[in-house]
């Protein structure tokens, strides 16, 4: 295992730096760091000076040249070793990223944290992730080449405000059977007024459903704009499409397993079935002469 190396106090002509050591002395994120383990000149600045003396055990000076030192988990021996990464100025990052990201040999527009790994065995730089992340997203050929691998969900939005009557809402409650063979309740609610209409129901056929609704809401109310109801067998049947079909009217079902769609139905039924376990008789059997004062 390699440890790291002590900070190495030097003062080497400018002359006689190479390159990249110039580049790396005028860089804000390393220029202080640079003078400090060269010339030990701490920054005017409290925190800037701070930050300096307690990361510089970090880096060192080899060749004149900055470097990081990073302790990096091995999984083949469960060990760590420690890598040298080169303190990469402003002015070569770019390069960095075109040749790891863009580059036809070494590049392929691999995604974030691939390239980040491979940069991260050899540089570093403040905030390095985010540079890439920033450049790979923003990088156009990446947009149109690559697959999307996450699902989206698809955009939802609230159904619109209509005014009174043109939009009701439509679902079947069932309670317990009544000695005159009812079992179910017709609820329909006004989503503007919250107007509710119940009736009692012998059974869920589709006859009973168009009937009803032909009967006791649009001969009362006249053809709403919009129906919703759920996916259910009596609601979806030919009978209701083709009432619907002949009024006009749109139909809007629920998703599977969504009843919040239907919420506002769903909300009366509980305010209904409440009412009747107050007020029914012991039997249960006094339910359907109860709707209307319910």
């Amino acid at each position: 295992m390699v440890a790291p190396l002590d900070p190495v106090i030097a003062r080497p002509e400018l002359s006689n730096l190479p390159a990249i050591a110039k580049l790396q002395q005028n860089c804000h994120d390393f220029g202080n760091m640079y003078k400090f383990l060269t010339q030990g000149i701490l920054p005017a600045d409290n925190d800037q000076s701070s930050k300096v003396q307690k990361s510089a055990q970090d880096y060192s000076i080899c060749n004149n040249v900055l470097y990081k030192w990073f302790q990096k988990r091995v999984r083949v021996d469960n060990g760590e070793k420690w890598i040298k990464q080169l303190c990469l100025p402003q002015a070569l990052r770019e390069d960095a990223l075109l040749s790891y990201h863009d580059s036809f040999v070494g590049g392929a527009h691999l995604g974030i944290e691939r390239v980040y790994h491979a940069l991260s065995l050899k540089y570093f730089w403040p905030k390095m992730h985010q540079s890439i992340e920033n450049y790979i997203r923003s990088c156009d050929r990446c947009q149109r080449i690559k697959r999307d691998t996450k699902g989206k969900k698809p955009p939802l939005n609230p159904l619109p405000v209509d005014t009174t009557f043109e939009r009701w809402h439509m679902d079947f409650l069932k309670l317990s059977k009544t000695n005159e063979g009812y079992s179910y309740v017709l609820l329909l609610v006004d989503s503007f007024s919250k107007w509710s209409e119940a009736f009692p129901m012998k059974t869920q056929e589709a006859s009973e459903v168009a009937k009803v609704l032909f009967r006791e809401i649009i001969s009362r109310y006249g053809a709403m704009k919009c129906l919703v109801t759920d996916l259910g067998r009596n609601f979806v049947s030919n009978l209701v499409n083709a009432l619907c079909e002949m009024l006009n009217i749109t139909r809007h079902h629920t998703s599977s397993y969504h009843p919040q769609t239907n919420g506002l139905v769903e909300r009366t039924n509980s305010t209904l079935i409440q009412a009747v376990r107050a007020y029914s008789d012991k039997d249960q059997n006094n339910w359907p002469n109860k709707l209307p004062v319910f």
